[in-house]
């Protein structure tokens, strides 16, 4: 569906008038992201700035295919010289200009922007002004093309005003290639090289920048596409749709009247007559902000002479290339080692290749000596042959003869692969395989002449560096906050640490924690330490100690096969149970792993000691305290129960109270609850107080109040709050009927007020076993909002009068409000069903300079009196019959006056009406009590804006 600007997206406006909680139905939720940016000044040459970020959520799978930007504000659409849409410093779509129609812009988004069950994605509208000053706009997303519903639109970011004020700029000058001719299999190839210079005004800081490709190669012939800048890595570049989007991996800072050249560099993998052209598309592409305005800078594209590089990509009569793998680890009695995937294609006949030589090169030296590695072979992974390479100790290099044939024009892909043996070898060896055109034998089947190294493109081959690490282990301390626990606490959290094993596998036989300082290891406060094992989120129950084992200052985990495989991350816990009663004299308890010392680890192999690497972290500081804390109150700060309240009797009221309860140190469990209501009358009106669960769904319990009694008490509750958890609990109330029979025993006027007191309560620490009602627990003195009983009630007001013109005139309708009582079976006085009977209406009225409204009359339609005086600080006329609505019925009021208007053509000319506050309007139920505002949860109710039609 798309929604456009306006849609409804919510409920009707009546649930805006009536008490309730408002729900976001739909598959995808759009919000402001609360990062963007606040209202503030933009410079007028700024580039790509932030106006607005969004954030969108999906409960489902979403498809997103285009979105439409919007303008509002006192400005023109013309003031954008462009507008673009990002996630992240990908950019989605392409740049757009807004339409002076519309004030819209649609972009398109291709490939979809999609998103899983509960992802979260965050967009960011970016434009760059037209240097047009002192005008202010924002922008916002006001449509999607997308097959989710959708909740939240329109949304917009805050008003930027732009500014005379000049940032610094960034000229992009495309310098010349080195070879506008590379061959397949070449790598480091310079793609583009740009020329960066920042002028005078502010230091620059580029963050990325999008280059089009207008030639023929596509993303499968480049890889290991880089920003480089004097032969370091600066970041890494990915190619879709055409575009190269390079990211600098952090900030390229460029000072002020300086220039830096950056190059983009890859390997030609295939693409043969293929071309690369890169340039920019926009000058908006290169993302740069200013170090002084902290703005996007503006950006010329000087061109130069190396805008428009063709670069053909060739080949020989042989096309050779490493392909991957990249650079990694290995480690010592490692099989199969692949070295590098060699690829050879012959392209203008049918060839057979008999023979090759492989170097390999150890820490940088061509060896033809097997001592840190064996089997070097070549490897078809369609056939699965293996091909055995011989030393060829004169050339310091390795024979291998194949023969092989190779069909015209078809690529084959194999394998270098090496053994590493089963002995002990220095850390960070390292190991690379190299081949030259000279190196191979070929001969061509159709011609039956052999090819001439000359003919074989690229000239070398190096793959890639692999490092063999010795065994070893590390562990990593990871710092924990400290805690505050009680005595009886199970399985507190003493000590955490991360093992990664390096070169092989390797089993851990023994750990030896101590205390971190005097007395932080007393073994009369623990009864059992444990020690774990974690591996994706699962843990493993090692080895236990118990009190008898634990000795002061501190103790050990041995005999353990705690085993960790290479690269593979396992974390460890030692977690401990607090004795009960605990040693107060030592209250903290501390425990760290100090160095190698305190652990023992083997290789698994062969069972060879390995040396630790330990990067010390204590654990956590755990304070030992008797027995927890419990703060229980009633809480007012929620929408919905911040005011007070009419509630309608033989009815179950909305939520009256919130009981916010907190607890500290331990799980509290309440066992015994006791609320105290403000007069003791209120057992006549109510029958039943209910309580829920924080889900307001699930009822909890629910008790009776005992006549001539204040209190309520909810027995064998037992509802545990969580430690060191803020936990809810709320409250309604089932009233008794206002009547005339026997057990009609509400009355009018009662209010329900209700606070918390620990008389006759009980509340209990689970770990501890300590009854802390009357030692560690705080009784807030807070009230809940005051619910007043009636007999009738006021369900909502609501305008009733649609936004229009006006003639001016006597005797015109310039307002309409709808009033609706609830309805009910309370009986008043009279033996006759409750009515609302209204007493106080005032209206605000705002009108423009020349227009005037008197002589004022009410009446309500369809009503029984004549209509009435009416003044808008008060109802003063008195009705006969019309100011009493009937249960469940509406009444609309409606406002006359003599209308004069005095403005000339051209001139803004209106009348407004609204009931502004709760005080405005004033009622009883049938007689009984006096309710002396709306108390409903509104805003201020307006009235219909009618235009004076001159």
């Amino acid at each position: 569906e798309t929604y456009t600007d306006g849609t409804a997206i919510t409920g009707a406006e009546s649930a805006i008038l009536t008490p309730g909680w408002a729900t976001t139905v739909g598959a995808l939720t759009i919000a402001l992201d609360p990062d963007s940016p606040e209202a503030t000044n933009v410079p007028k040459t700024a580039s790509n700035v932030v106006y607005t970020k969004v954030k969108l959520t999906a409960s489902g799978p979403v498809t997103i295919n285009s979105i439409t930007v919007k303008r509002a504000g006192m400005g023109t659409a013309s003031n954008f010289a462009s507008i673009g849409l990002f996630e992240g410093s990908t950019q989605l779509g392409t740049y757009k200009t807004l339409s002076s129609d519309t004030d819209t812009a649609t972009i398109n988004v291709s490939p979809a922007l999609t998103l899983t069950a509960g992802q979260t994605k965050y967009l960011a509208i970016k434009a760059t002004s037209d240097g047009t000053v002192s005008v202010a706009n924002k922008l916002g997303l006001t449509a999607l093309s997308t097959d989710a519903t959708v909740s939240g639109l329109p949304v917009y970011g805050k008003e930027m005003t732009v500014v005379n004020v000049t940032v610094g700029t960034l000229t992009a000058t495309f310098q010349s290639v080195s070879n506008t001719s590379p061959k397949v299999g070449e790598d480091n190839v310079e793609l583009a090289v740009v020329k960066l210079a920042v002028n005078s005004v502010e230091d620059i800081e580029v963050n990325s920048f999008k280059l089009q490709q207008s030639g023929t190669a596509g993303a499968s012939d480049l890889s290991n596409l880089a920003i480089y800048q004097s032969g370091e890595k600066k970041g890494a570049c990915s190619y879709a749709n055409d575009y190269l989007t390079c990211v600098f991996d952090t900030p390229y800072l460029i000072k002020k009247d300086t220039s830096k050249e950056v190059k983009v560099l890859g390997d030609i993998e295939s693409g043969w007559n293929r071309t690369v052209i890169l340039g920019l598309e926009r000058s908006e592409d290169i993302q740069a902000i200013g170090k002084s305005y902290g703005y996007g800078v503006t950006v010329v594209d000087a061109g130069g002479d190396g805008a428009g590089n063709i670069l053909t990509i060739k080949t020989g009569t042989i096309t050779i290339n490493f392909y991957g793998p990249d650079s990694g680890d290995i480690v010592v009695n490692q099989k199969n080692i692949n070295m590098a995937n060699f690829e050879i294609t012959s392209n203008n006949e049918d060839a057979e290749l008999k023979t090759l030589k492989v170097s390999v090169k150890i820490n940088g030296t061509a060896t033809s000596t097997a001592s840190v590695f064996t089997n070097l072979e070549l490897y078809d992974p369609v056939t699965g042959n293996i091909y055995d390479a011989s030393a060829d100790v004169a050339n310091t290099k390795w024979d291998l003869k194949p023969y092989i044939t190779l069909s015209k024009g078809v690529k084959r892909t194999f394998q270098i692969r090496l053994d590493t043996p089963n002995t002990t070898i220095a850390g960070n060896t390292t190991y690379q395989v190299l081949l030259a055109d000279t190196d191979l034998s070929i001969k061509g089947l159709t011609s039956n002449q052999p090819i001439a190294a000359a003919e074989i493109a690229p000239d070398n081959l190096t793959g890639k560096l692999m490092a063999l690490k010795a065994a070893g282990l590390t562990l990593t301390g990871v710092a924990l906050t400290g805690v505050t626990k009680t005595a009886g606490s199970k399985g507190v959290v003493l000590y955490k640490a991360d093992l990664v094993a390096v070169g092989e596998a390797i089993k851990t036989t023994k750990i030896i924690v101590d205390e971190v300082a005097d007395n932080q290891l007393d073994k009369d406060n623990l009864d059992n330490l444990y020690l774990y094992k974690v591996v994706d989120e699962t843990e493993t129950l090692v080895k236990t100690l118990t009190d008898d084992k634990i000795p002061d200052n501190s103790a050990t985990f041995d005999g353990l096969n705690l085993q960790v495989e290479p690269g593979k991350l396992v974390t460890i816990l030692v977690k401990g149970d607090i004795s009960k009663p605990a040693d107060l004299t030592n209250t903290n308890l501390r425990i760290t792993v100090a160095s190698n010392a305190k652990i023992d680890s083997e290789t698994v192999s062969n069972g060879v000691n390995v040396v630790e690497t330990v990067t010390a972290a204590d654990g956590s500081l755990v304070a030992i305290v008797a027995n927890g804390i419990l703060t229980i109150d009633l809480n007012k700060t929620e929408t919905g129960l911040a005011k007070d309240l009419y509630v309608l009797a033989n009815a179950t009221t909305p939520f009256i109270g919130r009981i916010k309860l907190t607890a500290q140190y331990e799980n509290i469990k309440i066992e015994d609850l006791v609320l105290e209501n403000t007069a003791n009358t209120i057992a006549r009106s109510v029958k039943t107080i209910e309580l829920y669960k924080s889900d307001k769904t699930t009822k909890l319990a629910s008790a009776n109040w005992l006549a001539g009694s204040k209190t309520i008490k909810f027995d064998d509750l037992n509802y545990v709050v969580k430690g060191d958890t803020t936990d809810y609990l709320y409250l309604k109330a089932i009233l008794n009927k206002i009547g005339l029979d026997a057990e009609d025993t509400a009355v009018s006027g009662d209010i329900i007020e209700m606070n918390s007191t620990s008389t006759n309560a009980i509340f209990r620490g689970e770990d501890s076993g300590t009854d802390i009602t009357n030692t560690s627990t705080t009784m807030g003195v807070t009230q809940s909002l005051k619910a007043q009983v009636m007999a009738a009630r006021i369900n909502s007001v609501a305008n009733g009068l649609a936004n229009g013109t006006l003639q001016a005139g006597s005797n015109k309708i310039i307002a309409k409000f709808k009033i609706k009582a609830d309805t009910t079976s309370n009986v008043s006085s009279s033996g006759d069903i409750a009515r609302v009977e209204l007493t106080k209406l005032d209206i605000a009225l705002t009108t423009s300079t020349k227009v005037n409204a008197a002589n004022l009359k009410i009446e309500r339609e369809g009503g029984l009196d004549d209509k009435k005086d009416f003044t808008f600080t008060n109802w003063t006329s008195t009705f006969t019959n019309d100011q009493f609505i009937e249960s469940g019925q509406e009444a609309i009021y409606i406002i006359y006056a003599d209308v004069t208007d005095t403005h000339t053509a051209g001139e803004n000319a209106y009348l407004e009406t609204q009931v502004a506050a709760d005080a405005d309007l004033d009622w009883k139920d049938d007689g009984m009590s006096a309710a002396t505002d709306l108390r409903l949860y509104t805003a201020p109710i307006d009235g219909a804006r009618l235009e004076l039609k001159h």
